[in-house]
């Protein structure tokens, strides 16, 4: 047997209860006497749930919503999109400090960032911490250009 979805709510549509639907050697629904209650059919909701009901209407309707699960299609489009927002930024910082610094090459744009970083530094950093700080920079600067050079074209 098959049986469907039994929907109680009140006089102003909001849904209490759902039994859900079910297939299989089952007793029918006990029909409740003074509630509010829709029967829907085996399988009618299986791709929906159920928000509220229309009370203002004869028949009471079932305000419903499209259930909607991701597939792996969805996911690995949305981790693309989103590797390209992060290239795109990327980019756009690369773009932003190259003109700020109005330079071309990786190395003088490395050289003048970590020169700017050592100077905003206090004096009492060690030369390990310095040497440090113009490792990261040229690191950054390389990466910006690596970034720049894949995605020259693209944009």
């Amino acid at each position: 047997m098959e049986r469907g979805n039994l929907i109680i709510y009140d006089n102003n549509g909001v849904v209490f209860s759902q039994t859900g639907q079910a297939k299989g050697n089952l007793l029918p629904h006990t029909i409740p006497v003074g509630i509010n209650y829709i029967i829907d059919p085996y399988d009618a909701l299986s791709e929906y749930s159920v928000l509220s009901v229309d009370v203002s209407e004869t028949p009471h309707k079932l305000i419903k919503q499209l259930i909607y699960e991701k597939t792996d299609q969805d996911l690995a489009e949305e981790i693309a999109a989103e590797a390209i927002k992060n290239k795109q930024e990327a980019y756009q910082e690369y773009v932003v400090l190259k003109d700020m610094f109005g330079v071309d090459s990786v190395e003088a744009l490395a050289a003048k960032e970590a020169y700017l970083r050592i100077n905003e530094t206090s004096p009492d950093k060690s030369r390990y911490e310095l040497e440090t700080e113009l490792a990261l920079a040229e690191e950054e600067a390389e990466l910006y250009m690596k970034i720049y050079l894949d995605s020259e074209g693209a944009w």
